[in-house]
């Protein structure tokens, strides 16, 4: 499965950076990886739960189970918060 980005659509440009999905194929051993720090904030869908991510700073260790699908927004620096009120 691996990490995908795909771009926001036109009107959402300087909102969101992009959408993205990650997965480790079923059957595949468990995929550990380091975050690294952006500035950006995600909304992440975790295959169980919905959270919010980052700002980091420093390395973040995220662990991918094998056949779950996660899937995130990444916001611009300073939205996400701005729309989470």
């Amino acid at each position: 499965m691996g990490y995908r980005e795909i771009p926001p659509p036109r009107p959402l440009r300087g909102e969101i950076e992009c959408a993205w999905t990650a997965g480790v194929a079923a059957g595949a051993p468990t995929e550990s990886i380091d975050v690294l720090p952006d500035g950006c904030m995600d909304l992440v869908w975790t295959g169980r739960e919905l959270l919010v991510a980052g700002p980091d700073t420093g390395p973040h260790p995220v662990s991918r189970a094998p056949g779950v699908l996660s899937a995130g927004l990444r916001f611009a620096p300073g939205r996400l918060p701005a729309l989470l009120g």
